[in-house]
């Protein structure tokens, strides 16, 4: 029964951190008061840029910032938003994004949305591995007229007699050919 709690919380892991992180800049883009945000994490800024325009535009853009020889390189995100590279003495990078006027609140309509999504794929997800789980359990019990298998049958026929090659049977046990 563990087993399939982690299982669950595993799935739900990734999306689970996309809901907390736009959460997170959602809130932020409501409460901040400055035009100009920072982020010290990259993947802040990436997940910013994944809800305004094609993931691997945004992979694109983050990299090419990285990659400039300009002491603050930026780059323009389709007249919303500039994102600035601040790089500081020690080493440390961090990404200032600028906000146009009047793009503050459609930026926050768009986080919201995708965080409402990440929610939704998130309980989606659960709902639907809980009900396999269920499904396959009503399986188990369907065939529970059959005589206890023995632990390690000795051979293929040994196993064949066990299930009395039923159907239902046979699909729990994926790779065992019982035909015959």
């Amino acid at each position: 029964m563990q087993t399939a709690v982690d299982q669950q919380q595993r799935r739900a892991g990734p999306l689970q951190f996309q809901a907390e992180r736009l959460h997170s800049i959602e809130t932020r883009l409501r409460t901040g008061e400055a035009e100009d945000l920072v982020f010290t994490d990259e993947a802040d800024v990436r997940q910013l840029l994944f809800v305004l325009q094609p993931v691997a535009q945004a992979r694109q853009l983050v990299e090419l910032l990285k990659a400039s020889e300009l002491q603050e390189p930026k780059s323009n995100v389709d007249g919303n938003l500039t994102v600035a590279l601040l790089r500081s003495t020690t080493g440390q990078q961090s990404f200032k994004v600028s906000i146009h006027a009047g793009k503050r609140e459609e930026i926050i309509d768009l986080v919201e949305q995708a965080r409402q999504m990440a929610h939704r794929l998130m309980r989606s997800n659960l709902r639907t591995h809980s009900n396999e789980r269920e499904g396959r359990q009503a399986m188990i019990e369907q065939c529970r007229h059959h005589p206890p298998r023995r632990s390690k049958p000795r051979d293929a026929e040994g196993l064949h007699k066990t299930l009395h090659n039923h159907p239902v049977c046979t699909r729990l046990l994926p790779g065992t050919n019982l035909k015959g």
